[in-house]
């Protein structure tokens, strides 16, 4: 009597099981906290703040390479919503001795190429580039007195803020 064994294969390695936004999200949110980025949520509007003086080399528009993983997780982070559109503003603190140009000041010349600098990392980190903008915002709207250097420095920060659609269905 022949008896032929059949041998099922049986997978070592499993295929991971994707991880639900809600979970993720909340392990972002994590993330960017530990390392100083302020959150705030309204409604359905999130606000990003980063410190201005982590993320850019010194007066320039240059993101600093430390500070790239923490944008791919912000990246991330944003990518979990189906979102309306996303605003990223540079700002910096007001200084009376800003030279002024035809266009505007040095200092607002600066924010918009630090706004635009990030707008293009998040890009290359699959945020759809249609529904993403940079402002450079310049001295406007401080958030502490630029008497002080930690009222200066609380100043310096770019905001990524974005509205999402309360269902999981986004049109464009």
């Amino acid at each position: 009597m022949n008896q032929r064994l059949v041998l099922k294969r049986k997978l070592l390695v499993e295929e991971p099981k994707p991880i639900p936004d809600i979970i993720r999200r909340e392990y972002d949110i994590c993330v960017l906290q530990k390392h100083g980025v302020k959150i705030i949520r309204l409604g359905q509007t999130w606000k990003l703040i980063f410190p201005g003086d982590d993320l850019f080399d010194n007066d320039t528009a240059e993101i600093n390479n430390d500070y790239k993983p923490l944008l791919a997780v912000a990246a991330d982070f944003l990518q979990t919503y189906s979102k309306i559109s996303v605003e990223v503003a540079s700002y910096s603190n007001r200084m009376n001795d800003d030279v002024r140009t035809k266009f505007g000041t040095v200092t607002d010349e600066l924010t918009t190429r630090q706004a635009e600098s990030v707008m293009n990392y998040l890009t290359t980190r699959r945020i759809n580039a249609r529904l993403i903008y940079a402002v450079g915002k310049g001295g406007q709207d401080p958030v502490a007195w630029n008497g002080s250097p930690e009222g200066r420095r609380l100043n310096r920060r770019v905001e990524v803020s974005f509205r999402y659609y309360r269902n999981s269905t986004a049109w464009y």
